[in-house]
C-alpha cells in the first residue's frame, strides 16, 4: 500500500469506536480515521468534508437520532456521497437486516467480531485492498475470519 487509506466509522458505542481507533492506529501503514456517533452526525460531516471522501464508510445499524439504514438511504440518494463504499458494521447478523442493507445499496455487511484479532484482520485486509478492491477484501474476510462477513 503506497497511500493513506481513509476510513470513516459511524458508531454510537464509545467502546467499539475506541477499539476501532486503536486497531487503526496500530496498523503498519497509514490510515486516516474520522468518526461520528450517529448517522445524522456522519451525514453532516461527510457533506461538509473538503478534499477526498472516505475510501470506505463503516456504518453501525443501531444508533440514536438516525440509524444506519436511514443514513445509508440518505447517502445513496445524495449525488455527492452516493459513490462512497459502505460496509455495515454491526452486532446484528439477522437476515432481514442483511437483506435490507443490500437493498439500500450496502457494499458489505460485517458482524462486529468478538475477537480483537478478527478486527485487526478486517482493518488490514480492507486497507490493503483499497481503493479498488473492496469486494476482493470482503471475499477474503468471509473465508479467513470467524466473523460473519458478506458482500
Amino acid at each position: 500500500m503506497n497511500r493513506t487509506a481513509f476510513f470513516f466509522l459511524a458508531d454510537d458505542d464509545p467502546d467499539d469506536t475506541l477499539l476501532f481507533e486503536e486497531i487503526v492506529g496500530d496498523c503498519p501503514f497509514p490510515i486516516r480515521l474520522d468518526t461520528a456517533s450517529d448517522g445524522k452526525e456522519a451525514l453532516i460531516m461527510l457533506r461538509e468534508m473538503e478534499g477526498p471522501l472516505p475510501d470506505v464508510l463503516f456504518l453501525d445499524l443501531n444508533m440514536p437520532r438516525m440509524d444506519g439504514k436511514e443514513c445509508l438511504r440518505e447517502i445513496r440518494s445524495d449525488i455527492l456521497l452516493s459513490n462512497i463504499p459502505v460496509v455495515i458494521y454491526t452486532t446484528s447478523s439477522h437476515q432481514r437486516d442483511i437483506d435490507d442493507c443490500f437493498a439500500l445499496g450496502a457494499n458489505g455487511f460485517i458482524t462486529k467480531p468478538s475477537d480483537m484479532s478478527d478486527l485487526e484482520k478486517i482493518v488490514l485486509t480492507i486497507a490493503e485492498n483499497l481503493p479498488c478492491h473492496l469486494d476482493t477484501a470482503l471475499q477474503q474476510l468471509r473465508s479467513n475470519t470467524g466473523t460473519f462477513v458478506t458482500s
